[in-house]
């Protein structure tokens, strides 16, 4: 019998809508100076302090889970886009985020150069209220023809497109892991390491010794869970994985090759709040800034 889905970020118990993370989330204190090992310092309240938010305690499954997939991916054909002519890791992106409970509507495509330098197409429509009701098509048809502002970077010395890590991403999960936790502002366990995998796929192209490493990595993360199978806004099916913190976070991951599909952020309290939501729509490598994903 197929396992029945359903939408990202809805819990057996109660709806949480689909979220995602477009700036950092401010609830966790600045780390200190981190102890051993590198990337859990300053641990967040743990996942299972309330019975009410804490997600299925499913260790075997999770980890089974995603280093089988890292294991598949690691299995894959060399990728062709990683030649030297694709300079440009290019990702599109949209999100939505909630700020004094109006949400607005963003697009972003980035193309992104190892100095930083490249373009950004943006738009965005106006914000709306009523932050629980998920995007319906009309909104996602408008907003992915809104009018796009470009901004293009010289990177190097210049104005440069952020990244989470300096490329190439590495492959290895503690390499990665540490890297990301060099560029972290916020870093409480385990809901950053989360964060800063989502922050990733915004910025950079994972080949797929990068996406096998990543999920290595996340199989690492203290109280991640399997959490079933879901779809997001558009359709797309896939695995869900949460943890919990200050925040609740789920991300949905393609159980073919690897790739992030969508993620979520929801507040922990007897309602919990939606604070962002963001669909990944595409991801390559270009040798020309603006040229399209897939082309």
């Amino acid at each position: 019998m197929k396992p029945p889905t359903r939408r990202l970020g809805q819990r057996r118990t109660a709806i949480v809508t689909l979220a995602a993370v477009l700036l950092a989330v401010t609830a966790c204190a600045p780390a200190e100076e981190p102890a051993v090992p590198v990337g859990w310092q300053g641990p967040c309240p743990s996942a299972a302090a309330s019975s009410s938010t804490a997600p299925p305690a499913d260790r075997l499954s999770t980890t089974g889970r995603l280093l089988g997939l890292a294991d598949t991916i690691t299995a894959l054909p060399a990728d062709a886009k990683d030649a030297a002519v694709n300079s440009y890791s290019v990702a599109r992106t949209q999100l939505w985020s909630v700020v004094d409970g109006m949400v607005t509507p963003i697009e972003i495509t980035l193309w992104r150069d190892a100095d930083g330098g490249g373009r950004v197409d943006e738009r965005a429509l106006p914000a709306r209220p009523d932050p629980s009701r998920l995007p319906d098509t009309a909104e996602l048809l408008r907003l992915a023809t809104a009018p796009v502002t470009t901004t293009t970077y010289p990177g190097a010395d210049g104005p440069r497109i952020g990244g989470a890590v300096t490329e190439p991403v590495p492959s290895d999960a503690q390499t990665l892991a540490d890297a990301l936790y060099a560029g972290a502002h916020l870093r409480c366990q385990p809901t950053w390491l989360l964060s800063a995998f989502v922050r990733l796929y915004r910025s950079h192209y994972l080949n797929r010794a990068a996406r096998a490493g990543a999920l290595r990595m996340l199989a690492t993360i203290p109280g991640l869970a399997y959490d079933g199978i879901a779809r997001d806004v558009i359709g797309r099916t896939g695995w869900t994985f949460v943890v919990a913190g200050y925040h609740r976070e789920t991300i949905l991951l393609d159980p073919d090759i690897g790739t992030l599909l969508a993620s979520s952020v929801t507040s922990i309290d007897d309602t919990p709040q939606l604070l962002a939501y963001q669909l990944f729509l595409a991801t390559d490598r270009t040798s020309t800034p603006g040229q399209p994903p897939g082309q």
